[in-house]
């Protein structure tokens, strides 16, 4: 949530509780929760050339 606080073109306008969005919040959550990992150093993660190329 701190890195989505720190994008200005990013705006949370209320909390998600139907089926499928709910999995998809919690993925996205998952996934800025990893990139901010990367940014601090504490887990390498892939170029987008590899992701690109094997998915």
């Amino acid at each position: 949530m701190d890195l989505l606080g720190e994008l200005d073109f990013v705006k949370v306008t209320s909390v998600i509780c139907e089926g499928r969005k709910v999995v998809f919040a919690n993925d996205l959550l998952e996934a800025l929760l990893e990139a901010n990992a990367g940014k601090r150093g504490e887990k390498e993660l892939q170029t987008a050339r590899v992701f690109l190329k094997h998915g």
